[in-house]
C-alpha cells in the first residue's frame, strides 16, 4: 500500500519500488495519510539521525550497526565505514541475521530507501531504528567522514 500526497506521482511512486525489488503494489490509500488520520487510524513515526550526530555515535563504542540498503554496485563504491550491506529488496529476507540489541541506523543515498527500510525493520518489532535524515552516503563522504569502498 502506498501514501501519496498526490495522486499525480503515483506511477513514478510505482516505477521507483520496482527498480528496488518491490514489485507487488497493490493499491493506494485514497484520500492520503490526512484521510488516514481523520479516521483516527494509527501513525508510526520512524525516529530520524542526522549525519553530524551519527558521526559522533560511530565513534564511540555503543555505535548503531548501519545498514547501508543501497544497490551492492553502490556500497563498493563508497560507503560508512564498518556499515552492512543489505540490499532494502533483501532486507525482508535477512531479519533474523540482524542483532535486535543494537541500535540500527538505515542508509541509502537520498533517504527514500532508508525509510522503508527503517519501516520494514519497525514492522519486524525492532523499537531501536533510526533513518538517516539527510541526502545519505554521498553526503557523508563529502563530509570527511570514516567511509571505505570495496565489499565490506
Amino acid at each position: 500500500m502506498l501514501l501519496s500526497a498526490d495522486a499525480s506521482h503515483h506511477d513514478d511512486m510505482v516505477r521507483q519500488l520496482i527498480r528496488i525489488g518491490f514489485d507487488r503494489v497493490h493499491g493506494f490509500l485514497a484520500g492520503g495519510i490526512e484521510a488516514w488520520k481523520s479516521a483516527g487510524l494509527p501513525v508510526e513515526v520512524t525516529n530520524r539521525i542526522g549525519l553530524d550526530n551519527l558521526n559522533e555515535a560511530h565513534e564511540e563504542s555503543t555505535a548503531p550497526m548501519v545498514i547501508d540498503v543501497r544497490q551492492r554496485n553502490e556500497f563498493t563504491e563508497g560507503h560508512i565505514t564498518g556499515a552492512l550491506n543489505n540490499e532494502l529488496g533483501e532486507l525482508q529476507d535477512h531479519l533474523d541475521g540482524l542483532p535486535r540489541e543494537l541500535p540500527l541506523v538505515t542508509v541509502c543515498a537520498a533517504g527514500m530507501r532508508a525509510t522503508t527500510a527503517g519501516s520494514i525493520l519497525q514492522r519486524d518489532g525492532r523499537d531501536n531504528v533510526q533513518v538517516v535524515d539527510e541526502a545519505g552516503t554521498p553526503s557523508w563522504i563529502e563530509r570527511g567522514y570514516p567511509s571505505e569502498t570495496g565489499d565490506e
